[in-house]
């Protein structure tokens, strides 16, 4: 098969982060088509998607900082056209910008085979296929029949996405990113990252298996039931940040900050195990300088079961009670339910959790408040 001379590889995506397929997507098509330039386009904001983790000048960054090769990176264009656009754009303005500067080149666009399935719903799509041609990555598990006269790189693909490696990154694993996009993540506090770090040094080593797995699972139900991402990930990670403290810890913390409850002598008394949630949020507050009111309250009454209760309060009571660490009947039953019905899993959870007081003899944290 043979192509035009000058040819232009366009590849679009939010990437947040870029990962080491994207990469390799960019590297192969070069190969493929040995393009004259080759031009990225991070998003402003997706069609698919209401928010970024990161802003747009740090997704930049990282794609800069993962381009390896003088000869790769010397043909390659990060774009500005979306955040100059200042607002959601779509594909077939992209291209139809890029065929206008570009009028002499033919373009390709490169997309995955999962994105291929479901191209014909693209907005404006059959104007896109007037004026590019799309170049296809094969991503293992879905469907790679040859529509839309794409043409196919040889290579098959991992499946693999931003939003699965958000949650790795959100638990400190950094193995499907290049190493220099790791580096600026971490030198630029990303993805909570700096926030993760000193949580993981005031836990043990158990506790903060259970932080990455509420993380990980209010990260998930946040996607699935409309909520904030970013609040439901920070009070995630902060929920349990003092849960390892004594009780003149947490007795001390309570003084300092001059933090007011008429049942504080009750819970001293009664439920010292529930002190923590109390004590992270004044250190949420405090320490970690977290200003959103609706964070410091999820995390503030987190283990206590009340009638009137936000949707974020709910996340994160279902998350730390059927987190992934959680290996209980009790707990897999809730965590099902939690991604069909958030309100059902948490009057399970609250069920669950008053039962197990009963039958221990303690009383019911609710009754104090």
């Amino acid at each position: 098969m043979s192509y035009d001379k000058k040819s232009l590889l366009i590849f679009g995506g939010s990437f947040d982060p870029p990962h080491k397929i994207h990469f390799e997507m960019i590297s192969q098509a070069n190969i493929f088509l040995k393009p004259e330039k080759i031009i990225i386009v991070p998003t402003l904001l997706s069609p698919f998607k209401k928010a970024h983790f990161a802003s747009f000048k740090d997704r930049k960054k990282m794609i800069e900082s993962g381009i390896k090769g003088k000869k790769l990176k010397g043909k390659i264009e990060i774009s500005d056209f979306e955040y100059e656009m200042g607002r959601k754009t779509y594909t077939y303005e992209v291209i139809a910008h890029y065929s206008k500067k570009y009028s002499g080149y033919k373009i390709y666009l490169l997309i995955g085979s999962d994105l291929l399935e479901n191209f014909n719903k693209w907005k404006r799509h059959k104007t896109i296929l007037k004026k590019a041609n799309l170049i296809t990555a094969i991503r293992s598990g879905f469907n790679h029949k040859n529509k839309f006269n794409a043409i196919f790189l040889k290579k098959i693909f991992p499946n693999i996405s931003s939003t699965n490696i958000r949650k790795d990154i959100l638990s400190l694993n950094f193995s499907k990113v290049p190493y220099s996009v790791k580096r600026y993540i971490l030198k630029n506090n990303l993805y909570f990252t700096d926030i993760l770090r000193k949580v993981k040094l005031k836990q043990t080593k158990e506790r903060f298996k259970h932080t990455k797995g509420v993380v990980r699972l209010s990260y998930e139900l946040a996607l699935k039931h409309n909520v904030d991402m970013k609040k439901a990930v920070i009070a995630a990670i902060l929920h349990d940040y003092t849960r390892d403290f004594s009780i003149e810890g947490h007795r001390r913390i309570i003084k300092r900050y001059k933090f007011k409850l008429k049942a504080i002598d009750k819970v001293f008394k009664y439920s010292p195990q529930i002190l923590h949630q109390f004590t992270s949020s004044l250190k949420a507050k405090h320490i970690f300088k977290i200003k959103d009111a609706d964070v410091i309250e999820a995390i503030k009454w987190h283990s206590v079961s009340e009638k009137k209760r936000s949707k974020l309060d709910k996340l994160l009571f279902v998350s730390d009670f059927s987190s992934y660490d959680r290996n209980f009947l009790e707990a897999s039953k809730v965590r099902k339910i939690a991604f069909q019905n958030l309100d059902k899993a948490y009057k399970l959870a609250k069920f669950y959790k008053e039962k197990d007081l009963k039958e221990r003899g303690l009383p019911i944290w609710r009754n104090f408040f």
